[in-house]
């Protein structure tokens, strides 16, 4: 019996071809993540990405089979990948070089006297919104030119001692005509005999349209920007002026200055500077 040539044919021609197996969702999005076609940030694989891949791809594969009405993926994914890591979002801050300018745009504001007086005294102490706020007299003492801070009051609770730039202790003279029974420095122009809302200074800025370029807490980071970029400051010294706790619990045993002496040399600098 001849052999039929068509048949022969398309038989060698199915012999020849090779089967392909679809591989597994897991394994074709491991692949696929690593090979970089899908999650990856730069040169890294994304585990993030690779997690919504491959839940999706499974979710898919086992319900359009009917071989599941839940989700096998979540748990088992979440479980067997690291976590991400959360990105901390940063204070808007204006470029130090326009910190003397927002000052002046503050000063000729319709702000309150006291709420004026306290951004300034802030951005010339590099203290935080409420260290600032919540001042009393009781921690100012005027002949040392110094701040102190209680440690209750401080983020760290250590006490913090600043020192006060010949242009912050005008504002303090300025702001003693607010003086009342509160002992607060630079007390509520809404409220008698209470600290000032986090709202107050936000609202100066608003009002001056300050805003969207900068947060009140930012204007410590043009500070720091400052010392980086045009002083010789080390950073120990700058990092003590924004009471900042430096190094481990060994390293604070040893180092317990607080560096005062060098700071007030770089506060009464960087009032000099907003000044000029």
């Amino acid at each position: 019996m001849g052999s039929n040539p068509t048949l022969s044919a398309t038989c060698s021609k199915h012999r020849n071809k090779r089967t392909v197996r679809p591989s597994s969702p897991v394994r074709f999005a491991a692949e696929s993540c690593q090979s970089g076609r899908l999650g990856t940030t730069g040169n890294r694989v994304c585990p993030q990405g690779y997690r919504g891949f491959e839940s999706h791809t499974l979710r898919h594969q086992a319900f359009s089979h009917d071989f599941t009405e839940t989700n096998p993926a979540g748990e088992v994914i979440d479980g067997a990948l690291p976590p991400m890591s959360k990105v901390k979002a940063h204070f808007r801050s204006l470029p130090y070089q326009e910190v003397g300018t927002a000052l002046k745009t503050v000063d000729a504001s319709q702000a309150s006297l006291s709420a004026k007086l306290c951004f300034r005294f802030l951005v010339l102490t590099a203290a935080r919104s409420g260290e600032a706020r919540a001042a009393t007299w009781d921690e100012i003492d005027m002949q040392a030119q110094v701040w102190r801070i209680p440690s209750e009051r401080m983020k760290a609770s250590v006490e913090h001692r600043v020192p006060l730039s010949v242009q912050a202790l005008d504002v303090l003279a300025q702001a003693y005509t607010l003086r009342d029974e509160s002992g607060l420095v630079f007390p509520s122009p809404l409220k008698a005999g209470s600290p000032m809302s986090d709202m107050t200074l936000t609202k100066v800025l608003r009002s001056t349209g300050l805003a969207e370029r900068a947060t009140v807490h930012g204007f410590r980071s043009s500070f720091k920007n400052w010392t980086l970029e045009q002083t010789e400051t080390p950073w120990a010294v700058s990092e003590a002026a924004l009471a900042h706790t430096l190094g481990n619990s060994t390293e604070q045993a040893y180092a317990r200055s607080d560096l005062f002496e060098r700071r007030q040399t770089l506060m009464q600098q960087w009032a000099d500077y907003l000044a000029a």
